[in-house]
């Protein structure tokens, strides 16, 4: 799958603490906003849903995305599913990167056992938007 072959190494294989592993993400910039795709494998207990934080430099919440920011896919019955989010670029103004992870009122956010991280290793963080934003931009010139 191109998503998990185009993935930076440090995005790969990531595990939220008993919800799911993550096997690839691909960011792409747009003229009118940044689109995610991302490869999951759902874990027996899986029971927090997705969440998209828009965050400055600090790591603070500046912006959250939405339900109806995403789209779901499931390959495989129980065995993997394809996200695709959208994130328009009003949402990213001063922000410094964007970040994913699990969260319940119950439960609370899963820990994210490797990759970059931010929140207190709750939050993976996917996508600078200084340093691959830039990159992004150098491309479609």
């Amino acid at each position: 799958m191109k998503i998990i072959a185009d993935t930076k190494p440090e995005l790969k294989g990531i595990v939220f603490e008993g919800e799911a592993r993550l096997h690839g993400v691909a960011c792409e910039m747009a003229t009118d906003g940044l689109k995610i795709k991302m490869v999951w494998q759902p874990m027996a207990d899986h029971q927090r849903q997705r969440f998209i934080h828009i965050c400055d430099a600090a790591g603070t919440v500046l912006r959250q995305g939405t339900p109806d920011d995403y789209s779901e896919t499931q390959l495989e019955p129980q065995q993997f599913w394809v996200d695709e989010a959208f994130i328009k670029l009003e949402m990213l103004e001063g922000a410094s990167f964007v970040g994913i992870g699990f969260y319940s009122p119950q439960l609370k956010s899963a820990r994210v056992l490797s990759g970059p991280r931010s929140m207190g290793k709750h939050r993976l963080n996917i996508f600078n938007l200084l340093q691959d934003g830039a990159q992004a931009a150098g491309q479609t010139h």
